[in-house]
């Protein structure tokens, strides 16, 4: 077992720890991490030595590709150039990972640390509406430490990193791994970020289902199997907040409003739900009065007569690539050039307005042009072929559970912003956990 707080790892031990708090304290923090990191890999210089692995150099391409788009808008772009500093931030994570074997262990112990006592913060606060560290409950959904709602994207993205080892110890299933899975979905729930309750879910079931085939004991199969169906099936029955903020308005918005009218309509979070705000009778159903007043009112008039928001961000977000196709328009240009695009087409009803489109592609489609977007389209190839033949080799859960969080984070799906402090961080540092030369490997085996 790693001993994380011995001397040998305590260098690793306290980037981590920095970095996940980083997080926690918002923008500002991040980029004095990445700062100082950056600083750090040039200390250790002699150190220094050229991966083996193609995807470090398409990473390279791309932000300095995007750094020199700034210079080419109407007016300079410098948020452009601040892209760059991402790949220092994936580059010191390999030189920590290459310089120490027991680097992806340490991240595991130091991640379920962070997992378990957000995950409590949240749940007490929502309980007794003041967390661990005195911060309010606001609008009835927990955000724990953070600032704004974004605690159950760190919950999850924590989660990919914690998730391969959380399950099993020596082959057997441990009761105590499995109250810690419990207690990061009941605070996911509770922040009602059903992208974080989606990804978590995908790695949590591909990661048993590849433990289920490992198992030669099929009572063990079947025990488990039931386990995690009890889990789910707890989940949806008795859950009545996961049935509306997650079942209900997902089955809304890919537009099968009866259905998810049906679903959530004798739920006390509906039955309870007064609204103060005037809203247009046509849009309420007679057979379901009380379920599409509220979807009505909380989920952004997602009716028939009223298109989903992130389909009419899709829409502004292509519109604004198809009219800057090379170079886009410039990284964090997306709401002032939707603006303009929607002043001039104001009976279209089929643009909406965000910072971003919230979706990865389409971000940088729009902001950053078609060159880009097929360097970085390389570097997702280079980085999973890689990475799942290096999966392969060894068939370590770790790999897979790297693997499937960058699957993740690059599906077509609503998403954060791309070039953002924040989230960017987050995805490249993922993205970086993928990324193997054969130096590595030799290392490491």
């Amino acid at each position: 077992m790693v001993r994380v707080f011995s001397y040998k790892n305590l260098n690793e031990t306290i980037w981590l720890v920095s970095f996940f708090l980083a997080f926690i304290l918002g923008n500002a923090a991040l980029n004095l991490f990445i700062f100082f990191s950056t600083f750090y890999v040039l200390f250790n210089y002699k150190k220094i030595t050229f991966p083996k692995n193609t995807s470090i150099y398409l990473i390279f391409l791309f932000l300095l590709y995007i750094f020199f788009l700034g210079f080419f808008y109407d007016d300079i772009n410098l948020k452009n150039f601040s892209q760059i500093r991402f790949f220092f931030l994936v580059y010191f994570f390999y030189f920590l990972r290459k310089n120490n074997s027991q680097f992806d262990m340490i991240l595991v112990l130091v991640a379920n640390i962070f997992l378990i006592v957000i995950s409590l913060d949240i749940i007490i606060q929502k309980n007794f509406l003041f967390d661990l560290f005195g911060f309010e409950l606001i609008k009835d959904v927990p955000t724990g430490p953070f600032e704004n709602e974004v605690a159950g994207s760190f919950l999850s993205k924590i989660f990919f990193c914690s998730s391969a080892y959380i399950f099993f110890k020596n082959g057997k299933l441990n009761f105590n791994r499995l109250f810690v899975i419990l207690l990061a979905f009941i605070a996911i729930i509770l922040t009602t970020e059903r992208m974080a309750f989606f990804h978590a879910s995908v790695v949590l079931l591909s990661l048993v289902f590849f433990e289920l085939y490992l198992f030669a004991n099929y009572k063990k199969k079947i025990l488990f199997f039931m386990i995690s169906i009890l889990i789910f099936s707890n989940l949806i029955i008795f859950s009545e907040k996961f049935r509306v903020d997650f079942i209900g308005k997902t089955i809304n918005q890919l537009g099968f409003y009866n259905l998810s009218y049906k679903i959530i309509e004798n739920t006390n979070i509906v039955k309870n739900f007064n609204s103060s705000i005037n809203y247009k009778k046509d849009y309420i159903s007679k057979k379901y009065v009380a379920a599409s007043t509220y979807s009505y009112v909380k989920w952004g008039f997602e009716n028939k007569q009223n298109a989903n928001p992130h389909k009419k961000l899709f829409n502004s977000g292509l519109k604004i690539f198809k009219e800057n196709l090379y170079i886009g328009t410039g990284v964090k240009t997306f709401f002032n050039e939707c603006e303009k695009l929607r002043n001039s087409n104001l009976k279209n009803r089929s643009f909406q307005c965000s910072t971003h489109p919230h979706n990865i592609h389409i971000q940088i489609l729009s902001e950053a042009g078609l060159i880009a977007y097929i360097l970085f389209i390389l570097i997702i190839i280079s980085t999973l072929y890689s990475s799942f033949k290096n999966f392969f080799q060894g068939k370590e859960i770790y790999k897979l559970s790297y693997f499937l969080a960058l699957i993740l984070l690059i599906l077509p799906l609503p998403s954060g912003n791309m070039f953002g402090t924040w989230p960017g961080a987050f995805f490249w540092f993922i993205l970086g956990l993928n990324i193997y030369d054969r130096e590595f490997i030799k290392n490491n085996t």
